[in-house]
């Protein structure tokens, strides 16, 4: 019996089945005709040019030099590879990540990145919610700007926690 070694969406791959060059043209005719979502990234508010955030919710770091302070020396310069930032996942359920700027890190958590950079907010509303109550799913299509009142009403409503009891 052949077992699925690998799911993309909708596509299975089997082991010893798989035609990775059919399965790419495949995949890539898909993203093209909209049925898969493209990744997206921009810049991040006050860190431009240094880091991106996808409406996936992945954060990068760009290519760049960067001022290092060496104890004997002093300043100096090095380049930054782009990488892929890893993501902290906080006890009260939410994903962050540290971001650099001028010898100083912040946490951000990566829904507020994402909604700030993706979701208009033309009524200035304070929070951002989770549709579906996963803290870490943060894609765009599951957050939205919302009042406290708002994501109080959700988190009773939708998700069926009581109050003083959410996640």
């Amino acid at each position: 019996m052949l077992t699925p070694t690998h799911w993309f969406n909708d596509i299975i791959i089997l082991e010893g089945q798989s035609d990775l060059p059919a399965l790419s043209s495949l995949i890539a005719k898909r993203v093209e005709a909209g049925e898969y979502m493209k990744e997206i990234w921009k810049d991040i508010a006050g860190y431009e040019g240094a880091y991106q955030i996808s409406n996936f919710g992945r954060v990068k770091s760009l290519e760049r030099e960067v001022n290092t302070r060496l104890f004997n020396i002093g300043l100096t310069k090095r380049k930054v590879p782009e990488l892929i930032r890893k993501q902290i996942i906080y006890k009260n359920g939410y994903a962050g990540v540290q971001l650099h700027k001028q010898q100083k890190v912040k946490l951000h958590l990566i829904h507020r990145l994402v909604a700030q950079a993706f979701i208009p907010n033309p009524e200035n509303k304070p929070e951002v919610n989770h549709k579906n109550g996963d803290k870490l799913k943060n894609c765009v299509e599951n957050l939205e700007w919302v009042t406290a009142s708002e994501n109080e009403q959700h988190s009773r409503k939708v998700l069926g926690n009581i109050c003083g009891n959410a996640p």
